[in-house]
């Protein structure tokens, strides 16, 4: 188990992520795992130039879902689970189109497979190609 501190830098997700009915994040890489302890904190200015203005409290990583994404959509590769009964997502390709409940698990406003594409393109620049994890607590 690794202890994990992330940024949240989109706006429309602060709130829901400090209150607890947002419990979702998509990143870059392959790096986290199930079980894993996650916190997210802000940023009083400009991110990484100011000091932090909140910090949430360490959860547990309960699934992690591998993709690949591409231009077209999410290749779903596999899950990493701690629960029994874990939210599966049909693996291969779901088209962006298809990517509403993803879209609307994480925050991403308005909750469209569109808007999550733009919203990781405005993040991470080019994600044709990349590797992610949808991470579930």
């Amino acid at each position: 188990m690794r202890k994990w501190c992330l940024p949240l830098t989109y706006k429309p997700k602060i709130d829901g992520v400090r209150n607890g009915t947002i419990r979702q994040t998509i990143r870059m890489g392959t790096k986290y795992h199930a079980g894993d302890m996650v916190m997210f904190h802000g940023w009083a200015g400009r991110p990484y130039y100011s000091s932090w203005d909140f910090r949430t409290e360490y959860f547990e990583l309960l699934e992690i879902q591998n993709c690949i994404s591409t231009d077209d959509g999410i290749i779903i590769r596999g899950v990493d689970t701690l629960q029994s009964n874990p939210l599966i997502y049909s693996t291969g390709l779901k088209l962006w189109g298809d990517c509403d409940q993803i879209a609307e698990l994480d925050g991403i406003d308005p909750p469209t497979g569109q808007a999550l594409r733009d919203a990781l393109i405005g993040r991470n620049g080019n994600i044709d190609g990349k590797t992610a994890q949808i991470l579930r607590w």
